[in-house]
């Protein structure tokens, strides 16, 4: 079974009427919690972005606060987990410069936290791929968004 291309889904969902989109969306929204997600963004949050990132931005100050620090493991699982949902919101929010603020926010919040990555070689690791993460879509954006960004993430180190 062959699946159809994005042209022919966006033609013959033109053609459809309103009762019928709205079952497809909702169909798709049960079929995957990300879509779910997903759908939710688009409706409550797309319009206010600035609002959805300082939410994001609440959400991972709250996580790092209750971090289970009693070994690195834990602490390691814990930063993962803020990762994933980063990237996840990265995918939301498609724009390159808001990721960059999510990801400054989050390594910005390790050092104010305390988390021992200099001390602890994996979490030092992670540190230095996410610092990486930070250049290289630092080096995506406007001459004059990376002058600003560069020197937030020169303060990282």
């Amino acid at each position: 079974m062959n699946t159809a291309s994005l042209n022919q889904i966006k033609k013959d969902l033109k053609d459809l009427d309103t009762d019928s989109l709205v079952e497809i969306c909702i169909k798709l929204a049960k079929y995957k919690v990300e879509s779910k997600e997903y759908v939710s963004y688009l409706l409550y949050d797309a319009e206010d972005p600035k609002s959805y990132i300082e939410n994001c931005k609440q959400w991972i100050a709250t996580e790092l606060q209750e971090l289970n620090r009693s070994n690195t493991y834990y602490i390691k699982k814990g930063l993962r987990k803020i990762q994933r949902k980063i990237i996840k919101w990265a995918k939301f929010l498609q724009h390159k410069e808001w990721e960059v603020q999510l990801w400054l926010f989050f390594c910005q919040q390790i050092q104010k936290n305390g988390i021992p990555y200099f001390s602890q070689p994996i979490l030092g690791t992670i540190m230095k791929q996410l610092i990486k993460k930070i250049d290289t879509l630092i080096a995506t954006l406007h001459e004059d968004l990376q002058y600003d960004y560069t020197q937030e993430r020169n303060e990282l180190v």
